[in-house]
């Protein structure tokens, strides 16, 4: 079984340089969710989207496919891929990705000429016109389950983007365990899954269970506070984050196809709008086998 996955690429540049922020991805949904609204909204209920019941929108389909309530773990199809800054980011030309899985062929063209007609965003709002487009197709193999063989290994999860999840902050009473990290991964994959409609069941339990035959190495984790204006709630959002690297050690098998899976799927909170990027090594059963 697989996913389809695309990948477009866009420039896009403005007359003069402004204030995109730090959380760019932010702001770009914020961008595009309003110019789509503008151009194809027909219920005119631009701040309820999810209870909005045109299922042909495109903000639906891309932004706020997840239905409140219904009792089914889901996930959007859609992650908006730019960059962080440390700082507010002066700049006329912006580069990023949209991140597109399974088929949803007219909502790429749709997006194609949103950028090509131009949005506006940043401070001051000034209008940003696509320069560039290259789009990209593959398609990501979902793995078999293979119980754990005696060997010990180890990999590295790099964070390359903030990760928001209660699981992996060490707060409320969480704590990063092996079980919680097995958690946050599946359910990321089981949301995917589901609003893809592929049918593919998880291996839960399995992993679960052998989360007892591996260790996290987290000291190259750290907190930090990012911010955020939500439109729909008018006020500045506060979201606390790590970064970071974790190593995990032990009995790492079955785990590691699952963590190549997902890592072109992002983990935790806010996942469509850039957070929870990861990487991960090879495994190293160091003997030389790995990297």
């Amino acid at each position: 079984m697989y996913i389809n996955k695309t990948t477009l690429q866009v420039t896009l540049k403005s007359d003069h340089a402004v204030n995109v922020g730090k959380w760019t991805s932010s702001m770009l949904r914020g961008a595009i969710k309003s110019a789509l609204a503008h151009q194809h909204c027909t219920s005119l209920q631009y701040e309820n989207c999810n209870k909005c019941r045109y299922e042909d929108c495109p903000n639906k389909f891309l932004f706020d496919r997840k239905e409140i309530g219904c009792g089914t773990i889901q996930a959007n199809l859609v992650i908006l891929d730019a960059p962080f800054y440390d700082e507010d980011e002066i700049t006329d030309t912006l580069d990023f990705k949209v991140i597109i899985f399974e088929n949803l062929c007219d909502e790429v063209d749709i997006l194609r000429e949103l950028f090509t007609s131009g949005i506006r965003m940043g401070k001051p709002r000034v209008l940003w016109h696509a320069t560039k487009f290259i789009e990209d197709e593959e398609q990501i193999d979902f793995p078999e389950y293979t119980p754990n063989s005696d060997k010990v290994s180890s990999c590295v999860i790099k964070f390359e983007t903030p990760v928001v999840s209660n699981k992996l902050l060490e707060i409320r009473g969480c704590k990063l365990t092996p079980e919680n990290l097995v958690k946050v991964m599946t359910v990321r994959l089981a949301g995917i899954s589901n609003m893809a409609e592929l049918g593919y069941e998880v291996p839960y339990k399995q992993l679960i269970e052998d989360s007892k035959d591996f260790v996290i190495d987290k000291t190259g984790l750290s907190k930090i506070q990012m911010c955020r204006k939500s439109t729909t709630k008018n006020r500045i959002d506060t979201v606390t984050a790590n970064i970071g690297e974790l190593k995990l050690i032990g009995k790492l098998d079955s785990l590691h196809p699952f963590l190549k899976l997902i890592s072109h799927l992002n983990i935790g909170k806010e996942c469509t709008m850039g957070l929870g990027k990861f990487s991960v090594s090879e495994l190293d059963y160091g003997d030389g086998s790995g990297t």
